[in-house]
């Protein structure tokens, strides 16, 4: 709903590598790994191209104590509920491999920008939403500081960067 999200000053906007309408989270970590075209990393079926991204993230849950693990090529679920996402899409001459971990998650504002005009359709998706995503604040209670969640995805990297 653009009128919606223009009232509430809730920026929407499409990318490039994506064609799909997409909503943030109030709060994430986003990860964005570039390579060339036909780079090795991206040797894989279509539906797995994106997994490198995730890695990361999936190693920094582990270490918050979250038991974090693939439920697709592309998704990162804690208890069974999406924590993470990732995909992959051609920029020019590079590929962008984008992966998100949800720090902060609101299911009734996310249910609002629908422009449905059912109250009880829009509770129904806050409350579906609810049942399949999850955020770090969420599982942990409360969020790591920024600089902390930086410093161990930086560190996922570097070990990951060999394997790449």
């Amino acid at each position: 709903d653009g009128d919606f999200c223009r009232a509430h000053a809730i920026p929407a906007f499409r990318r490039e590598s994506r064609s799909s309408a997409l909503c943030f989270a109030q709060q994430q970590l986003e990860l964005q790994i570039v390579v060339p075209l036909g780079h090795t990393l991206l040797a894989r079926p279509d539906s797995a191209k994106s997994r490198p991204a995730l890695i990361p993230l999936r190693e920094t849950c582990r270490a918050l104590k979250l038991d974090a693990a693939y439920r697709s090529p592309s998704q990162i679920v804690v208890r069974g509920r999406r924590i993470a996402k990732a995909c992959a899409g051609a920029v020019g001459k590079r590929t962008v491999l984008a992966a998100n971990l949800v720090l902060e998650f609101d299911a009734d504002r996310f249910a609002e920008v629908f422009n449905v005009p059912d109250p009880a359709l829009r509770a129904w998706i806050a409350e579906s939403t609810r049942a399949r995503r999850t955020s770090l604040r969420e599982e942990l209670g409360t969020l790591p500081p920024m600089e902390t969640l930086e410093q161990l995805v930086c560190e996922q990297l570097r070990a990951l960067r060999g394997r790449l």
